[in-house]
């Protein structure tokens, strides 16, 4: 049978966890970092075993190891790989492959390669914001091409490059903008026009 508190993951009994050590006291545990802790050898231990028994499903991972978010344990992971020294395998798992160094990348097939945004692309985004508000999955319909994510990503440079070119326009000394094209991009959301001009 499987348990779970409110709030967790289910986990079933027969579930290694971690219980971590007791957090030291008095002048030590006041120089200790407020919200980090150390990786323990147990720790680590526990997310190779939790790869080899689970794969790469880190909420239910980090549910064995209190204190641990799967962001955490995700990362962790990937510190382990990248790891110089080769960790015995845990479980029968097999060892992880590491990547020789030097060796370019090969290319996955059936992956389109990345290309730049365009000036049009650019617009898309800006039009689509300026319709139906940060819809990043209604706004991907229009550029089929482009992830949601991606989308977000580049409407975020948009504003920021927006915000940087309205940083640099000239001031007089009571505040007013020399040019009047930056004024319109007060609103909270900045003008990409401004961008091209």
């Amino acid at each position: 049978e499987v348990q779970r508190g409110v709030g967790e993951e289910a986990t079933p009994p027969s579930s290694p966890t971690y219980t971590p050590p007791e957090l030291p006291s008095g002048r030590a545990a006041a120089s200790a970092p407020h919200n980090r802790k150390e990786w323990a050898s147990e720790e680590d231990d526990l997310i190779r075993l939790g790869v080899a028994e689970l794969g790469m499903r880190w909420r239910a991972i980090a549910a064995r190891l209190p204190g641990r978010s799967d962001d955490a344990v995700r990362n962790r992971w990937a510190r382990l790989q990248s790891s110089s020294a080769p960790q015995p395998p845990l479980g029968g798992a097999p060892a992880p492959v590491k990547r020789q160094t030097g060796v370019p990348r090969q290319k996955r097939e059936g992956v389109e390669a990345r290309h730049s945004w365009t000036a049009e692309e650019d617009a898309i985004i800006m039009a689509s914001v300026a319709e139906w508000g940060r819809r990043w999955n209604r706004i991907a319909e229009r550029l089929p091409k482009r992830t949601e994510h991606a989308i977000r990503n580049r409407w975020h440079r948009l504003q920021m490059a927006a915000l940087d070119e309205q940083q640099k326009v000239p001031m007089l000394d009571d505040g007013a903008v020399l040019s009047d094209s930056a004024s319109q991009s007060n609103k909270g959301e900045l003008d990409f026009h401004t961008l091209l001009e």
